[in-house]
């Protein structure tokens, strides 16, 4: 395979020729001294140098003798939490460690204040929450806590009849 392009390469260059008057094909050299350019730009790039963008694309993409590739290397030192054996954090104070006083070297998990915790399942409407609709004769459909009898009641019953201290339950009439 590299031999073939190779072969290519010098054909191209005109530096080798194929004889056929011989009858079988046989490969003559048609220059007496070969001017290589390839060789010293790829000895550069196995040496360390960056080849330009120019060798990318001729020596890469055209004659394919160079591939790009990406190394990945990492560094791994020793952190501030290293230890040989795996401890694993204590999540609440128990009355073991506060017997033992092992509370004080033993490490704690940090609590997430921010978490939203556990989604509630879906359940049953209150009963008042039912009838709300009848409660409310403006039809607005927005509802607040009453606060003289605690129940759930329309916005525009609030704002009619209770200023006057009526509750809602007797807007309602129940």
């Amino acid at each position: 395979m590299i031999a073939d392009a190779g072969f290519k390469n010098a054909m191209a260059l005109k530096w080798i020729g194929i004889d056929k008057s011989s009858g079988t094909p046989c490969v003559v050299r048609k220059v007496t001294t070969v001017d290589d350019t390839i060789t010293p730009q790829l000895t550069s790039i196995v040496n360390g140098t960056t080849p330009t963008d120019e060798q990318i694309t001729y020596l890469g993409k055209r004659r394919k003798l160079i591939s790009l590739t990406t190394w990945r290397a990492y560094l791994v030192v020793k952190g501030d939490s290293f230890a040989l054996q795996r401890v694993k954090p204590a999540t609440d104070l128990t009355e073991d460690l506060l017997v033992d006083d092992a509370w004080r070297s033993r490490q704690f998990k940090e609590y997430n204040f921010h978490a939203l915790g556990i989604p509630t399942s879906g359940g049953y409407l209150h009963p008042l929450l039912k009838v709300s609709g009848y409660v409310c004769g403006g039809g607005t459909g927005v509802y607040c806590v009453c606060m003289l009898c605690v129940y759930v009641v329309c916005v525009c019953c609030v704002l009619g009849g209770l200023r006057n201290n009526v509750c809602c339950i007797r807007l309602a009439g129940l």
